[in-house]
Formats: C-alpha cells, sequence, structure tokens
C-alpha cells in the first residue's frame, strides 16, 4: 500500500556505496544510541492522515534517486537508492542501495530524515539510517523550499573537537576501514552539520523515478 500525497515523499542515498566510492579523507559519522529528535526539529515522514485516511508525507521525493561523486565524472562511478515509505501507520522510511538501479528491491534498512534547525531558510538535513546498535548519520543540504526537493548534496564532514564527540580510530591491521565519528548529541551534530557547508559537497542526488508498485 502506497501512502496518500507518496509524491511528497523522501530522499534517498546509498551508504553502502557512499562509503566504497569515498576517498580516505572522508568521515563516517554514527551515535552508539540513535539521536533523541528535539521539538523543534522536524522529522519525516510525519503523519499527514486525517479521520478518514491514513498516510504518511515528507519533502522528498520516494522512488529511485542516482548520487555522482563530486570527485567522479564517469557515469559508472554514480550509484543507487530507492527510498519507500515503510508503513502508512507507524512512519519510517525503507532504503535499498546498490551499484545500480536494477539491482535495487532486494534489501531494505530503516530511515529517517531530520531538518536539523527550525527557521524556514535552513539548508540542512540528516539522514539517520539505522536504530537498534545505533545510527548512521548522513547529512544532507537541500533547497529551502516548500516544494517537493528532487536534488540534494550530500556533505562532507569533519570529525571536530566538540563535547560529546570521539574520533575512533581504524585498527591497523584490517584491510577494510574501521575508523568513524562518535557523535552523541544532537547540537555536536548540528554544529558539524554546519562547517561541513564551509566545503564542497561530497556528491550531488537527483531524483530520477517513482518506485515500482508493490503487487
Amino acid at each position: 500500500m502506497r501512502a496518500p500525497g507518496h509524491k511528497s515523499a523522501v530522499l534517498a542515498l546509498s551508504l553502502t556505496a557512499f562509503v566504497s566510492t569515498a576517498s580516505a579523507e572522508d568521515v563516517l559519522i554514527r551515535s552508539d544510541l540513535p539521536l533523541p529528535i528535539r521539538s523543534d526539529q522536524k522529522e519525516y515522514p510525519f503523519s499527514c492522515g486525517t479521520k478518514e485516511t491514513i498516510g504518511m508525507c515528507s519533502r522528498f521525493a520516494l522512488g529511485d534517486w542516482k548520487t555522482q561523486p563530486s570527485d567522479c565524472g564517469d557515469p559508472d562511478c554514480a550509484f543507487w537508492t530507492r527510498l519507500e515509505i515503510a508503513s502508512v501507520f507507524d512512519g519510517g522510511y525503507a532504503y535499498d542501495t546498490a551499484n545500480t538501479q536494477g539491482s535495487l528491491g532486494s534489501h531494505f534498512e530503516p530511515a529517517a530524515i531530520v531538518k536539523l534547525e527550525p527557521d524556514r531558510s535552513s539548508t540542512l538535513f540528516a539522514i539517520q539510517v539505522g536504530y537498534r546498535g545505533g545510527s548512521t548519520y548522513i547529512l544532507l543540504s537541500a533547497p529551502p523550499s516548500d516544494g517537493l526537493v528532487k536534488t540534494a548534496t550530500i556533505l562532507e564532514p569533519r570529525c571536530m573537537p566538540l563535547p560529546h564527540v570521539e574520533a575512533r580510530q581504524r585498527h591497523e591491521s584490517l584491510f577494510l576501514r574501521t575508523d568513524y565519528c562518535a557523535v552523541n548529541s544532537m547540537e555536536a551534530l548540528v554544529v558539524i552539520a554546519r562547517d561541513a557547508l564551509n566545503r564542497a559537497p561530497a556528491a550531488t542526488m537527483t531524483w530520477v523515478v517513482d518506485a515500482p508498485e508493490k503487487p
């Protein structure tokens, strides 16, 4: 079942592919537990039903998004994400990531999107990926408009020396990267996002098409 007004739905991006195409300087932000949403922040999806209907809505388009890393103009460097509303009753998003659009649809993870600042002109958002065992946060900038968002940029954060922030280092004996930035307060996440606006974005995201209807 697709939510009423689903075209006012959500942004997508590939966490796995983003990490795999990232440069050595890219920072992965994680919290040990999901960060509580403040009362002045907006979380998507939100309930937009009436007494007669049930629905979940957001500002970002549901469906398939293509993400192009800024440091690679070759289309082969792009990756794909499919974003859908997980439940019209309980909310939340489900997203799947893949190297090709045709490979989407086999695996979904829970997600939410938070508008980090309450003022209308703010462009800062964060995708929260996962809940149990902590969350990963991907920082975004999207146009400050009331219309449907179909383009956004992925910001390139730095692990700043702030309260409740710790740079967790890699195990040098491992081939795969294990380092990440542990951010355990929403206030610190907002500061890191504001700082990231001072640098060129890591990638550009573009919505392509609605997700296929479920049988």
